[in-house]
């Protein structure tokens, strides 16, 4: 049985920190360097902006509007890190708006 109402968003907002923490982003000092792809939840509520994300690659160093997956208010995307170079060549690298 799949949780929904206020169960899934605290399930969702408690997965984002938990994948956050273990990638050692969990508000320790340490700056994140490289490429990622950006993924989402998949589901209904993913905001649009998010969803055109999703599959992406971006640079850490770089982020794109709004910020790295889970950074906004309730999001639940999440951020994998992309260790091996020759797979961050063969993912697209999105398009970046003007800002």
């Amino acid at each position: 049985m799949k949780p929904d109402g206020p169960t899934a968003r605290k399930l969702g907002r408690a997965v984002s920190l938990e994948r956050r923490n273990a990638e050692g982003d969990g508000g320790d000092d340490q700056k994140k360097t490289g490429k990622y792809i950006w993924h989402t939840i998949g589901d209904g509520k993913v905001r649009s902006e998010h969803a055109d994300r999703d599959g992406e690659t971006f640079d850490w160093d770089d982020p794109p509007e709004g910020g790295h997956p889970g950074e906004a208010p309730n999001c639940r995307c999440w951020a994998e890190d992309i260790k091996d170079n020759a797979r961050s060549l063969k993912i697209k690298s999105p398009a970046r708006k003007a800002r």
